[in-house]
């Protein structure tokens, strides 16, 4: 590693400078310095890597369970990347420079983390490409798949989407299902909606408790609301919590009644979520979170949104590869 870089876990003092390393990014919910501890809860760190004393870069990264014995690592929960920022290039400078100020800041997030968990993985923010100083170094390089729906007139949204998606709106509509938009904190029905999810499709019952703790973050920042799709008696089909910035307005985390597939619950969501970012006048913009399913990608394909390709790259260890070796073995 460059003697030039170092790197530690930011505490308290380097809140100032976490702050400004934000406000000259993206700005994105995600690489808000306070979203991995709302989304992940006291495991989630950010790692700074510092050239001399300037903060130069920083990456969220939060524990999650792993197998018996073995640690994991990975980007926050709820977004379709992780929180990296980093300092703005001199404008002034060349190619040369701004990459290799680029490269020293990977190698020395490489040196900080190798070796601290069994399995690290991290998915990078849009417009983040270069990553072959990871992939030099033993990290897995693989491209990570999301949508975007981007438009500028009313209602083109809605132009857009299929008719097998525009009549499932209306079977919705049809059959008595309406939607409430209600604050970022008003979690309860969405995280009953999860978990009834989690049992039936083995998922983490327990993130239900995190979802609340990101909305009650949204709400007290203004940024994020939730909608929810209910039939005639008030029984929740469908909810969603989303969170929005200056560029983007992100699907955070979203949930149906398994028992009342094929109601147009989900479709109707969406409906509400596009219109309601229209009314708000946020950008329009908006962030699916993730295609990297069969069954995801086909449900969203149909509103005709644009394909993102991210990156992810993940560090495993010899002995989680081993594990992986033998279960492939056992099949």
């Amino acid at each position: 590693m460059d003697s030039d870089f170092s790197t530690r876990i930011l505490g308290a003092a380097d809140r100032d400078a976490l702050h400004a390393l934000f406000e000259g990014s993206g700005r994105l919910v995600p690489q808000h310095p306070d979203y991995p501890t709302a989304s992940s809860g006291d495991s989630a760190r950010w790692i700074g890597v510092f050239r001399g004393e300037d903060l130069k870069m920083a990456v969220p990264l939060a524990e999650r369970p792993g197998r018996i014995g073995m640690k994991s690592l990975q980007s926050p929960l709820f977004s379709s990347f992780g929180g990296l920022v980093q300092a703005r290039a001199d404008s002034s400078a060349s190619d040369h420079k701004k990459e290799s100020l680029w490269r020293g800041c990977l190698e020395a997030f490489h040196a900080a983390v190798a070796g601290q968990a069994d399995r690290i993985e991290v998915v990078f923010p849009p417009g983040i490409a270069d990553l072959r100083c990871l992939a030099w170094n033993g990290w897995t390089i693989r491209p990570h798949y999301n949508y975007v729906t981007r438009w500028k007139t009313d209602g083109e949204w809605r132009d857009r989407c299929e008719s097998t998606v525009r009549r499932q709106a209306k079977k919705a509509e049809g059959i008595g299902l309406g939607f409430r938009v209600a604050n970022a904190g008003s979690t309860d029905e969405l995280k009953e909606l999860w978990k009834v999810n989690a049992a039936k499709q083995k998922l983490d019952a327990g993130l239900a408790a995190r979802i609340a703790t990101l909305g009650q973050w949204l709400e007290q920042r203004g940024t994020g609301f939730v909608i929810a799709v209910h039939d005639e008696e008030g029984k929740p089909h469908a909810a969603g919590l989303f969170g929005f910035d200056e560029s983007r307005v992100h699907y955070l985390a979203g949930a149906s009644n398994p028992e009342r597939r094929g109601s147009g619950a989900p479709t109707l969501l969406h409906f509400a979520l596009l219109a309601e970012i229209e009314r708000r006048g946020l950008s329009r913009c908006y962030d699916w979170v993730g295609a990297n399913t069969p069954q995801v990608a086909r449900f969203k394909r149909g509103f005709n949104p644009e394909l993102e390709v991210l990156f992810a790259a993940t560090l495993e260890s010899k002995r989680w590869k081993s594990l992986q070796t033998a279960k492939s073995l056992l099949r």
